[in-house]
């Protein structure tokens, strides 16, 4: 892993690299499967209308800023919510929104003090947690070079306040190493039996050669991040790290 890598800040819009591979989030014109680990019962959602009505209303917003590409996703439990990202240029400079569409029309979007400091967006859905009252948005950012960071969000009055900021995203192999399949995973679980949902990142650190083409070991790593009433954000419990070095800021 590049052990210079940081990020929060906006990034450099000068950066390069290749892109890493595209992946594809839920797909939204079926009824896909509950989150595991969450109370989700989910609907039939018209993926294609509800885009039409959020590139309406960016341009309501927006007059000249055009959109390529837009792919949105149903918030499971809330018929009229929906989650989308919302790209200036396919897979390389975006954003994510969080929409209430009604008839065909965007009646508002979520505010977003912290939005997501990468280039675009990699990977989102949203869910229902156990012992969380509203939706929580689960975002992974991309930045050029392939690295980034999971976000989790809570809708909150129409507002979307983050809960939790962690690396997550490394498919850039010009450190000679990688997460296997790009990121890590996420597991929701209640770990200490609080009645609230913990989080567990899994995944797998590949050591790369020969421009990434060459696996030379993998092994496990793992990140767990408990739920803290007092201060609302879940916080790493840092024992429980696998695979990742004590002295670097994953």
């Amino acid at each position: 892993m590049d052990k210079s890598w940081f990020l929060l800040p906006l990034l450099i819009c000068g950066c390069y690299g290749q892109s890493s591979k595209p992946e594809i989030s839920p797909q939204p014109t079926t009824k896909p499967e509950a989150v595991a680990g969450t109370k989700d019962i989910v609907t039939v959602f018209d993926a294609e209308t509800t885009s039409k009505a959020i590139e309406a209303w960016h341009r309501l917003q927006q007059p000249d800023e055009t959109l390529q590409r837009i792919e949105a996703f149903p918030v499971p439990n809330s018929p009229s919510l929906c989650v989308a990202i919302c790209d200036y240029e396919t897979r390389w400079w975006g954003f994510f929104g969080l929409y209430e569409v009604q008839d065909g029309h965007v009646l508002w979007q979520a505010d977003c003090d912290e939005p997501q400091g990468e280039n675009s967006i990699r990977w989102l859905r949203a869910c229902n947690l156990l012992g969380f009252d509203a939706p929580i948005v689960e975002v992974y950012g991309k930045t050029h070079m392939g690295n980034g960071n999971l976000y989790l969000f809570e809708l909150q009055n129409r507002k979307l306040v983050l809960l939790l900021t962690t690396r997550a995203v490394d498919s850039h192999w010009g450190d000679g190493f990688v997460f296997r399949g790009g990121r890590l995973l996420p597991e929701y679980t209640d770990l200490n039996g609080d009645g609230v949902t913990d989080l567990v990142l899994k995944g797998d650190v590949e050591e790369r050669e020969e421009d990434g083409k060459r696996l030379v070991s993998s092994y496990p790593c793992q990140k767990v991040f408990l739920w803290n009433k007092e201060t609302h954000r879940f916080e790493e419990d840092r024992l429980r790290r696998i695979g990742f070095d004590s002295d670097i800021d994953w």
